[in-house]
């Protein structure tokens, strides 16, 4: 079944869906708007709010966000999984 099916919104939030569609089903990313849009009332809205990636160093002292996301991602890994992008 379809979800949704029939249904016509003003507005769509897609809120970091792309990333979390590329860590759970890669490669389908492109196909995921067409259904959303068809969802959409004429005249309607979609938004695609992100994550800009990550930098592997910074200066100061947000460079602990990024030793602590490069942690994350080795743990990911040593659990053979797949990191985000």
């Amino acid at each position: 079944e379809e979800l949704c099916r029939g249904e016509l919104y003003d507005t769509i939030l897609a809120d970091y869906l792309v990333g979390a569609i590329d860590g759970f089903s890669p490669y389908y990313q492109d196909q995921i708007f067409p259904r959303l849009t068809k969802h959409l009332k004429e005249g309607g809205r979609m938004y695609v709010v992100g994550l800009n990636p990550i930098p592997d160093t910074v200066d100061g002292d947000a460079n602990l966000f990024c030793r602590v996301t490069k942690l994350r991602d080795a743990c990911i890994l040593l659990a053979s999984h797949r990191c985000y992008r």
